[in-house]
């Protein structure tokens, strides 16, 4: 029943979130690394200490008494963020500092802000009357970057969830705009839809039926 919930991520959690995201190839997004304000339905959550490193908290602690917890997961080498840790001074020596990866991480956030913004404002112009129907007329000539938000925001209408594969998200925005700028039609699915184009540049989203996985045997 909390409004809010508060989490103690700090500025050296930051730093090893935009490293890792940036090794596995993230895009925009994910290069923004992790908002200090995050709503969801019913609360928020906050991390009203993401600008601080560690070792100022730490140091707090210590002045004042007040006991802390250290998690020992942080030494386990079998998770991934503890090879990160230990990249962290080499990385750091060379100027990949936790304030860079801070500012690298706002400069992605206002990018991404940028492209959520006008794909937003491309979606609501594009949908028809038709439930999960799109002129796509306008995006045609639009940047990449922008026809995959729109799909994404497409997709999570229609299927109630935000597409997980960004490759193939990436995919899908590279073979519609193919398909737009020949006026060609197009099938494809992705994030438990559907999708078609038509040769007047209308999508249709449809929620796909449950998969059958082979026969039943025969009584």
């Amino acid at each position: 029943g909390a409004a809010a919930t508060a989490t103690g991520h700090h500025a050296d959690d930051q730093w090893e979130t935009v490293v890792f995201r940036l090794a596995r190839g993230s895009g925009i997004a994910g290069l923004a690394g992790m908002t200090r304000e995050q709503r969801f339905p019913g609360g928020i959550l906050l991390r009203p200490l993401l600008h601080l490193p560690k070792k100022t908290l730490i140091d707090f602690c210590c002045d004042h008494g007040q006991h802390f917890f250290d998690d020992p997961s942080n030494a386990d080498p079998a998770f991934a963020r503890t090879k990160l840790r230990a990249l962290a001074n080499p990385l750091q020596t060379l100027g990949f500092s936790c304030e860079l990866a801070q500012k690298l991480g706002d400069r992605a956030k206002k990018a991404d802000e940028a492209i959520e913004w006008t794909a937003e404002n491309i979606f609501r112009r594009a949908a028809l009357n038709e439930p999960d129907a799109y002129d796509l007329a306008e995006i045609a000539e639009a940047p990449r970057a922008i026809v995959e938000r729109f799909l994404a925001l497409a997709l999570t209408r229609a299927a109630g969830s935000y597409p997980q594969r960004l490759d193939r998200l990436e995919f899908l925005a590279q073979e519609l705009c193919e398909a737009l700028s020949k006026s060609s039609r197009l099938r494809a699915t992705l994030g438990g839809c559907a999708i078609t184009l038509n040769t007047k540049k209308v999508m249709i989203l449809r929620r796909e039926g449950p998969r059958r996985r082979g026969n039943k045997a025969a009584k």
